[in-house]
């Protein structure tokens, strides 16, 4: 068994008690599936529910969803991996441990009932937790003086989270020039085409086209042994146990006998959704001259290692590009176009722009070109930059140098764990800093301002904006 310290969780002192919304004083009714022995309509798999290998229960958990309807959370596969959880180091990568899938739900399935409050499209299901196996229990150590030592207590950790599969549709319709945004994506979602992992794969992942959009906050852990001492002040009692967690830390412990504020875990996807569209505004320096035409475009970072061979930018379209200019970015790039393994990681390029998800990074820059723009409305499309099209200058922030970054689905339960860790969602993101300076790297802080509504704005493009050594 591996030895764990339990220091390194730190329940959290904040001075002030966590405060909840009461959500179970409301009326519910069942919304109940009939078993069938007819193929799914969306998995086109038999029901076995009937006949479903018998497992030994310890204790049950409520998930509540009050944000997304029944009909919609019943297209998602909720899995639960053993992990031990952790916060960031400082090189902002999750110290969290992740390891085997203990359990696959496909919420479709006859097999979960349902049940939502009056006049309300939450949704309301349980989940039944079996005893872990004696290898999935960790050792708790406590460090003392340099010192570990173990205190007879062992315990287990399983990560609840829900994956789905996405479709991505990005329109650019016909609208009048004052409009700000041209482009809008729309995701639809349908029932995950990823087959459980074989084995005790370790941080199994889903395929192309199936993300995780939720990880949970509130994780049941399973605890044996002498509960005493320091460790019996956390909370925890034998058996299960839910435990909240902030920044890495348990800020919350309450026993499955006796939950309180954590009766029903939270299913809450917003902030773990990609974004797949932003705009930009920008104006361009007096002292500019770039001669009467000019366009911008996103070089693509494997240009910059000199890799030209992979495709050219993303969808963008650029308007007024006079005195000011706007642009928007959309869609999902290319694989080609990720870092991935192929990407060496002690690049300079790569410690800008890496991150624990796979990124897509690119540069928008200046050149002689006849620009991509909307004519009345409709978007054209100008000339695409190419790897021997001379630079005629950069896109700044401050004077700082701009790139655009899309961070990847989340496609592992580490994944959306980190996300959550980050306060982030995957997709396009604007960066700025000095090239080959990684640690001056940071995100462009987005408007708020709701009468302008760009995405990034007070963007220049000018002499001040050089393009700097190694993206010529």
């Amino acid at each position: 068994m591996t030895s764990l310290i339990l220091w390194s969780l730190g329940l959290g002192c904040t001075g002030e008690e966590p405060t909840y919304d009461d959500i179970t004083s409301r009326d519910e009714v069942d919304i109940v599936d009939e078993p069938s022995n007819e193929p799914s309509e969306e998995t086109a798999v038999v029901d076995t529910a009937d006949t479903a290998e018998t497992i030994e229960v310890s204790d049950t958990i409520t998930f509540r969803a009050p944000l997304i309807p029944c009909n919609e959370l019943r297209k998602r596969t909720m899995t639960l991996t053993r992990m031990f959880p952790g916060g960031l180091d400082i090189a902002e990568s999750s110290e969290a441990e992740f390891f085997n899938e203990v359990l696959r739900l496909p919420l479709g399935s006859s097999g979960f009932t349902f049940s939502q409050t009056e006049d309300l499209n939450d949704c309301i299901f349980s989940v039944d937790l079996p005893i872990p196996d004696e290898s999935d229990l960790q050792e708790v150590m406590l460090q003392e003086e340099g010192e570990q030592t173990p205190i007879g207590v062992q315990w287990a950790f399983y990560y609840p989270a829900t994956f789905v599969h996405q479709d991505v549709d990005c329109q650019t319709p016909s609208l009048t020039e004052t409009n700000t945004q041209k482009v809008s994506c729309i995701s639809t979602y349908t029932t995950p085409l990823t087959q459980e992992p074989e084995g005790m794969a370790v941080d199994a992942p889903v395929i192309s086209g199936d993300l995780y959009d939720w990880g949970s906050d509130v994780l049941p852990v399973y605890v044996q042994g002498d509960i005493q001492g320091a460790f019996g002040d956390l909370g925890f009692e034998l058996g299960w146990n839910l435990a909240q967690f902030s920044e890495g830390e348990i800020v919350l412990v309450e026993p499955m006998g006796a939950l309180d504020q954590l009766q029903q875990i939270i299913i809450d996807n917003r902030s773990f959704l990609p974004r797949y569209n932003i705009n930009s505004r920008g104006s361009t320096s007096a002292e500019a001259d770039f001669g009467n035409t000019y366009s911008i475009d996103l070089m693509p970072a494997h240009w910059l290692n000199g890799v030209t061979t992979v495709e050219t930018g993303v969808s963008m379209y650029i308007q007024d590009s006079a005195v000011s200019w706007s642009f928007e970015v959309w869609g999902i790039p290319e694989t080609t176009q990720f870092f991935g393994a192929s990407f060496p990681s002690d690049n300079p390029i790569y410690e800008q722009w890496g991150s624990s998800v796979d990124v897509a990074a690119f540069v928008p820059l200046v050149f002689g070109g006849e620009p991509s723009s909307y004519s009345s409305g409709v978007p054209v499309q100008g000339d695409d930059l190419s790897a021997t099209d001379p630079r005629l200058g950069a896109v700044c922030k401050d004077s700082a140098t701009l790139a655009f970054t899309f961070w990847r689905e989340a496609r592992r339960p580490s994944e959306v764990y980190w996300y959550s860790l980050m306060g982030l969602a995957p997709g396009w993101y604007a960066q700025y800093g000095t090239n080959g300076d990684p640690s001056t790297w940071r995100m462009v802080l987005e408007n708020t301002d709701a009468a302008t509504p760009y995405n990034y704005v007070s963007l220049a493009i000018g002499n001040s904006c050089q393009v700097p050594a190694g993206w010529q």
